[in-house]
């Protein structure tokens, strides 16, 4: 577990069991392995907060869903799984939460 503090809360998160760096050439990560990456990886980026935020992966293709802050958190979540191996693309389909309610891209 590691404390992450993310809107003046402190959350724990258990890292999970797929702290892969990279996959071997010629061998082709599972759709959960890639998932598991790809959150251990958004977990740890301060300009993420995964607490409105839900991946899925199809494929090798990670979708993105939920809401975020800023079009900042949304680049860098995006950014973050374009660059998880094993991902062959993202749908990015987060939303950015504005003062009247949500603004879609």
């Amino acid at each position: 577990m590691i404390p992450i503090e993310k809107q003046k809360r402190y959350y724990e998160i258990p890292l999970l069991r797929y702290a892969c760096c990279g996959s071997r050439p010629g061998m082709q990560r599972s759709d959960e392995e890639i998932k598991g990456d790809l959150l251990n990886r958004m977990v740890l980026d301060r300009r993420i907060n995964l607490v409105n935020v839900l991946v899925t992966v199809r494929g090798g293709v990670v979708t993105l869903s939920g809401v975020v802050e800023n079009e900042q958190e949304r680049r860098s979540a995006d950014e973050t799984a374009r660059r998880t191996p094993g991902v062959v693309g993202v749908h990015n389909e987060l939303q950015i939460r504005t003062v009247d309610g949500l603004e879609s891209i």
